[in-house]
C-alpha cells in the first residue's frame, strides 16, 4: 500500500511538473483557459445575443465562471484520462504496476489544478467585495464528491479506449452535449422555465437528474450565495431553494456510487488485456 501511495505521488508530481515547464504563467494557466471562455460567453450572451440575464447581488460573470472552473476539471480530467494508459503503454508492458493508479493521478493532478483555481476566484470574491463565509468550508465534500464522479467516468474512458479508439471522438460529442445540458452558461431557471413554457414537464426529471447539475449548483451556493435565506427576495439565480438542492446531491451521489462501481469492475476486466493490447 505504501509503494501504491509512492507510485501515485509521483505520477502527479510528474504531470504537475510537466504540464508547467516551459510555461510563463505556470498554475494560472488552470484559470486563465476557464476565465477566457468565460469572457467568450459572457460578451456574446450579453452583448451579441443579449439575452437578459437578472444579476442581483452577484455579478452574472462570476455565477458563470464558478460553472466554468467545475465543468473544466471535469472534461479536462476525463478527457485526459481516456489516453493515460495508452501514453503509459511503455512502463506498462516493461513492469508490473497496480494499473488503476494512472487514471487515479490523472484525476488527482486536475483536482490540484482545481483547487489553485478556486484561489483564484475566492481572490476575485474579495475583489467584488463579495468576501467568502464559514460556508466555503463546505467547497471539500462537494469537491470531493465530483472527484469520484470524475474517477468512476476516468475508468470507463481509460479501459474502453484501449480497445476501442473511437471512444475519443464519441466522447468529445458527449461532453459537448453534457456541457449544454448543464446549467453553466445559463441559470437552471431559463431552462425549467422553457421546459414548462413548451409543456415538456415530464423533461425536468431527466434534466435535473443529471449529475453536473446539482454540482455546479453547490459550488456557486457556498462560494457566491452563502447566507442567502430561501425567501422570496431570494436573487434567481440562487436559483434552486436548499432543501432541492440537497435532495439532488443525494441523487448525485447514489449515481455516482453506482458509476463508480460499474467503472472499477469494468477497469478491473480490461485491465488484464492491456498489456496484451498495447
Amino acid at each position: 500500500m505504501h509503494a501504491v501511495r509512492n507510485l501515485l505521488v509521483n505520477l502527479v508530481r510528474r504531470d504537475l511538473t510537466i504540464r508547467y515547464r516551459s510555461t510563463v504563467l505556470g498554475f494560472f494557466w488552470s484559470f486563465v483557459k476557464p476565465l477566457a471562455l468565460t469572457a467568450i460567453f459572457y460578451i456574446v450572451f450579453t452583448y451579441v445575443l443579449r439575452i437578459p440575464l437578472r444579476e442581483a447581488r452577484v455579478p452574472f460573470v462570476l455565477h458563470l465562471l464558478t460553472g466554468m472552473l467545475a465543468w473544466t476539471f471535469f472534461a479536462g480530467a476525463t478527457g485526459e484520462a481516456m489516453d493515460v494508459i495508452l501514453a503509459n503503454a511503455n512502463l506498462i508492458k516493461k513492469v508490473r504496476l497496480p494499473l488503476a493508479v494512472f487514471p487515479l493521478a490523472t484525476v488527482c493532478s486536475h483536482l490540484v489544478h482545481f483547487f489553485l483555481a478556486l484561489l483564484v476566484l475566492v481572490g476575485l470574491l474579495i475583489v467584488a467585495d463579495l468576501p467568502p463565509t464559514p460556508a466555503i468550508l463546505l467547497v471539500l465534500p462537494i469537491a470531493a464528491l465530483q472527484f469520484l464522479l470524475v474517477l468512476a467516468v476516468a475508468f470507463v474512458l481509460s479501459a474502453l479506449n484501449v480497445f476501442y479508439r473511437d471512444i475519443a471522438s464519441v466522447w468529445e460529442v458527449l461532453t459537448t452535449a453534457w456541457f449544454y445540458a448543464t446549467p453553466i452558461i445559463y441559470p437552471v431557471y431559463m431552462a425549467l422555465e422553457e421546459i414548462d413554457r413548451r409543456g415538456w414537464g415530464w423533461l425536468r426529471l431527466p434534466y435535473l437528474a443529471n449529475p453536473m447539475t446539482p454540482l455546479v449548483l453547490a459550488y456557486r451556493r457556498v462560494l457566491l450565495y452563502a447566507g442567502v435565506g430561501d425567501t422570496p427576495q431570494a436573487p434567481r439565480l440562487l436559483e434552486i431553494p436548499d432543501f432541492a438542492l440537497l435532495a439532488g446531491l443525494g441523487a448525485c451521489l447514489v449515481t455516482t456510487l453506482i458509476l463508480l462501481a460499474v467503472g472499477w469492475l469494468l477497469f478491473r476486466r480490461y485491465a488484464r488485456m492491456f498489456a496484451d493490447e498495447l
